[in-house]
């Protein structure tokens, strides 16, 4: 399991911190997601980036670990925040589900150069659930040290003093495995950044227990067949090992009819769907833009959209992965399908910026 590293953190002022959201994908202070949609450039935002320090809209923190936590209307999620050396961000220490797209990783690696700063967390959990449960009881024995409401999300941030800093870096010597849970092209593109200029580095993380994390599903709709299909095949053959039980099914609405295709309960919906209906691969990365929109859970979704097909060739609809079953994929070193999940907490971007720090 990777170390626990105190990290440093530029924090926006409280009574500078508006909320808007610019664009579906993007969430955060206003003072930040405004530079985002401004700046033509990396190079642009950092120059923007350092005229916000400067000004203090943001101001520097010393290194510290943090407990934080993000409140919603409905649900809260909390844990560690704080920064994973790079070079201890691999398997087994810290296990991944997701490929990447090496476009994306270096244009990522590429801000991060130009930058110098980390703008959003990548999510991390861990299965000691007792843990975590009696330390953010502890926590909240006390007053946060800051705290920010954007929209209808309240998010509170705690000091970890000496004593709870060695508590919290005693658990993770203690834990066999991390389990990167959101965030693999961030990941990915911290590692490239770190290995492409001979850095040790500490990646910005906030780490959860499992029972800290809830996962939706999106909403796949198939615009073209892959090459060598021309139909869905809603009884797919029997494999040599299945059973003939199958309890489990995939909704497919296609024109305006809805048909169940069973699956058996060795393998997931998320594979089964992109492996024996649709004919891809997990093992390698694949963009599936030509082939697939995907509809977020956070999407409004008409009654309209959600009983006819068209203009797709097919809707698909299953039940979310369980977070157990995401945590074993990633130990048997497997891959799941891209967007098989959709993991929540989802953090504002720019509410905590890191500096790309190294260290040796």
């Amino acid at each position: 399991m990777p170390q626990l590293y105190p990290i440093k953190l530029f924090l926006p002022q409280s009574n500078k911190l508006s909320h808007k959201t610019a664009k579906p994908s993007l969430s955060g202070p206003e003072v930040f997601v405004d530079l985002v949609d401004k700046s033509s450039h990396p190079a642009a935002l950092k120059e923007a980036l350092d005229g916000l320090l400067k000004k203090d809209v943001y101001q520097a923190k010393p290194s510290q670990l943090y407990w934080y936590r993000k409140s919603t209307l409905d649900n809260s999620y909390a844990g560690l925040l704080c920064g994973l050396p790079s070079q201890e961000c691999i398997h087994p220490q810290l296990t991944t589900h997701e490929h990447v797209l090496d476009k994306r990783v270096q244009l990522f690696s590429d801000y991060l150069a130009a930058t110098q700063l980390q703008a959003e967390p990548i999510l991390v959990l861990h299965e000691n659930t007792t843990f975590s449960d009696a330390f953010a009881a502890k926590m909240y024995k006390r007053s946060c040290a800051t705290q920010y409401t954007l929209g209808n999300e309240l998010h509170e941030i705690w000091l970890l003093d000496d004593e709870e800093a060695k508590e919290v870096k005693r658990f993770a010597a203690a834990a066999k495995q991390f389990h990167l849970a959101d965030g693999h092209h961030r990941l990915a593109s911290c590692i490239d950044y770190a290995d492409k200029y001979h850095k040790n580095i500490t990646v910005l993380s906030f780490v959860v227990a499992k029972n800290q994390l809830y996962n939706d599903r999106f909403v796949c709709a198939l615009k073209q067949f892959p090459k060598g299909i021309s139909a869905i095949d809603i009884e797919p053959k029997k494999t040599a090992n299945e059973t003939s039980v199958k309890k489990l099914s995939i909704g497919c609405l296609m024109g305006k009819n809805t048909q169940q295709i069973h699956f058996p309960k060795t393998t997931n919906a998320a594979s089964f769907l992109f492996e024996e209906i649709l004919g891809f691969s997990t093992l390698n990365a694949i963009d599936l833009g030509e082939y697939i929109d995907y509809f977020p859970p956070s999407a409004s979704l008409s009654a309209e959209f959600l009983s006819n097909a068209d203009p797709y060739k097919a809707k698909f609809f299953y039940d979310p992965l369980s977070i157990d079953q995401i945590i074993q994929t990633a130990k048997a070193q497997k891959k799941l399908p891209p967007k098989s999940t959709y993991l929540l907490p989802k953090l504002p971007t720019g509410l905590f910026i890191a500096p790309m720090d190294s260290f040796e």
